[in-house]
């Protein structure tokens, strides 16, 4: 019989900061109220979410708050994980992908950030659920479409 790897908890890459929520709210013109209906979550877990000493929504909320901050712009990077970005960035460095003016680029360096972002797995399992959600809704509205229309 193999031996069992250990499962070590990995840390999130990415991770959704009350500021983060405060800040998307106001960029998107909605209300508390309206993104915790959205979201289908009582206003006082938004609260909770927003103040920066309590716990981040669960998996499921995470993964529909995913794309709407990024689409806002919002860095979702972990802290702890932005030395292993800036590791990378120098990396690109040293293979001549980047130049040093390019650091120094901020559209650059923002374009290459959100890149790097995108290709994180989270992001791929976010894209992939809601990928599939759709598909799921355009089967069940072709499947009302039918029924309306009747027997042929």
């Amino acid at each position: 019989m193999p031996a069992e790897k250990s499962r070590v908890p990995r840390r999130p890459f990415l991770k959704i900061h009350g500021e983060q929520l405060r800040k998307y709210i106001e960029d998107s013109g909605t209300t508390q109220s309206d993104l915790a209906k959205f979201l289908n979550v009582n206003v006082s877990s938004l609260n909770r979410w927003a103040d920066e000493t309590a716990k981040a929504p669960t998996s499921t909320t995470f993964l529909v708050l995913l794309p709407l901050l990024l689409a806002e712009g919002l860095n979702v990077v972990a802290e702890e994980f932005e030395p292993e970005l800036k590791e990378q960035i120098e990396a690109y460095v040293g293979l001549g992908l980047l130049t040093e003016k390019d650091l120094h680029d901020k559209r650059k360096m923002q374009s290459l950030r959100k890149a790097m972002v995108l290709n994180r797995e989270e992001v791929k399992v976010s894209r992939a659920l809601f990928e599939k959600l759709q598909k799921a809704w355009r089967k069940l509205d072709e499947e009302i479409r039918k029924h309306r229309s009747g027997p042929k």
